[in-house]
């Protein structure tokens, strides 16, 4: 029977945590467009994981009083012909284009 303490279960975690930073910042240096690439996917990832805290408006709900409005305070990136929030739309579009992304990457790489 083995018996860890608080102290052996710290040490091993923040090793790694300055591992890992190390490794990642020797990548960003040695491939910017890749780590460029990477925060974008994890961003993306982050949009779409919080899509219902973030988005401002229901991406399904159409307001005709506020069809096709410029970029504004309101409506950031503006609306579309149903008067749906361009920003919210794109947010919660996210999920699907991300779920394809990676369901075809895996589906090609077995």
């Amino acid at each position: 029977m083995v018996i860890t303490t608080l102290e052996t279960l710290v040490v091993p975690s923040a090793s790694r945590l300055s591992r890992w930073s190390k490794g990642s910042v020797r990548f960003a240096r040695h491939r910017p467009l890749g780590a460029a690439g990477a925060v974008i996917i994890i961003l993306m990832i982050l949009m779409a994981a919080l899509a219902e805290l973030i988005s401002p408006f229901n991406p399904l709900v159409t307001n005709y009083s506020a069809m096709l409005q410029a970029p504004g305070p309101v409506h950031w990136l503006g609306t579309d012909s149903f008067g749906r929030d361009v920003m919210t739309r794109i947010i919660y579009g996210s999920r699907t284009a991300l779920w394809v992304g990676f369901a075809s990457s895996f589906m090609g790489a077995s």
